[in-house]
Order: structure tokens, then C-alpha cells, then sequence
């Protein structure tokens, strides 16, 4: 099981919108069904002076890269997957 990240955990889906969960220790997750530079921009507030960090699959991160959005990418790609899922991690800048 994942520690809890303490932050803000921003989710895009397109079954939002959808009641924002909080969790035991301090992660909250919010379910959002919008652009990814209006997500971006209220996950930039509230990690105030801290990095966004997105995680999601190739859509989620050709959508970032397209939009010109990521400063870092780090990628994970598994040995082997039975359903051929991949992800990936981005830091992001918000949108000027």
C-alpha cells in the first residue's frame, strides 16, 4: 500500500464530478472533469512553492507534453503487463 502523500491529490475523470475523498492522514483526493491547464492551475495553488507531480498513462502524458506543460519527465515502463498498461510521471509548470 501507497504512504499517503499529505497533499492534494487532483484526478481527472470523466466521470466527475464526484465528491472530493479525504483520507486518513492528510491526502484528499479531488475529482475533476476539465481541462488539464485548469487542473494543473488549481493543483499549482495548492502546492503553493512545491512541484505538481502528474501520473497517468500515454494519453494523460501526450496531453501535458502537447500543451507544452511538462518541465521533467520521468517515465515507467513494466517488465511485463497482462492488459499492455503503461504510466508515466510528470512535473509540471502551471500555465502562464
Amino acid at each position: 500500500m501507497a504512504l499517503p502523500s499529505l497533499m492534494p491529490v487532483y484526478v481527472l475523470t470523466h466521470t466527475a464530478p464526484r465528491q472530493s475523498i479525504p483520507m486518513e492522514g492528510g491526502t484528499t483526493f479531488h475529482f475533476l472533469s476539465t481541462a488539464i491547464e485548469d487542473v494543473l492551475a488549481e493543483a499549482a495553488e495548492a502546492a503553493g512553492d512545491l512541484d505538481v507531480r502528474v501520473g497517468g498513462g500515454y494519453g494523460t502524458a501526450r496531453d501535458f507534453l502537447r500543451a507544452g506543460l511538462v518541465d521533467d519527465l520521468r517515465s515507467q515502463w513494466p517488465r511485463s503487463s497482462s492488459d499492455g498498461a503503461t504510466g508515466c510521471g510528470m512535473t509540471c509548470a502551471p500555465s502562464s
